[in-house]
């Protein structure tokens, strides 16, 4: 059985936080961390020590870059993606100079996200490039989950999807029943 990457978030935002640890389950060990502090300390049990690390800009005490940059003395091999709700280039430029493998500005779609990992796993690990195809159909899978999900359980979102695709709702109920989605 190949070893799954774990990766470490770091963010304040707890519903973030618990909303990427889903995502990211089902194909990563995740580890997370609501604070610079709390991230040092998980990384120093060795073994919990992360493959890469998404780490929050702009946090309160330690910030996103003061974390980086100690995270670049002590761990510099250690792959690190920046997230920032800022799209302040002179921030980004800071992370990129200090050590940040890449970033991404929230809010972003799961597709790139699995992306950016994918890819910045595969420079800086024996993951191979073809992984990051993996990730991107386990975005689309998570992508159908919800929509399902939404048609299962709303009928407003039944209505409206069967009128863009130019069906009844009732012929939308039939197809969902074909394909044993009730």
């Amino acid at each position: 059985m190949e070893k799954l990457h774990t990766i470490l978030i770091v963010d304040d935002d707890e519903v973030l936080r618990q909303s990427l640890s889903m995502i990211l389950e089902r194909s990563y060990r995740v580890l997370s961390a609501g604070s610079a502090s709390h991230a040092m300390e998980l990384i120093q049990r060795t073994d919990n020590f992360p493959d890469i690390a998404l780490l929050d800009l702009m946090m309160p005490g330690v910030d996103g870059l003061a974390l980086l940059e100690l995270m670049r003395q002590r761990f510099s091999n250690l792959p690190i993606i920046m997230l920032t709700a800022s799209e302040s280039v002179s921030s980004v430029v800071k992370a990129m100079k200090i050590g940040a493998n890449d970033y991404l500005v929230k809010p972003f779609e799961v597709e790139e996200l699995l992306f950016r990992l994918a890819e910045v796993l595969s420079v800086n690990t024996n993951s191979k490039p073809e992984q990051a195809k993996d990730f991107v159909e386990l975005s689309k899978n998570f992508e159908r989950e919800k929509i399902v999900e939404a048609l299962k359980q709303n009928d407003y979102i039944q209505t409206r999807a069967a009128k863009e695709l130019g069906i009844t709702r009732r012929m939308l109920k039939y197809r969902m029943d074909k394909l044993g989605i009730s």
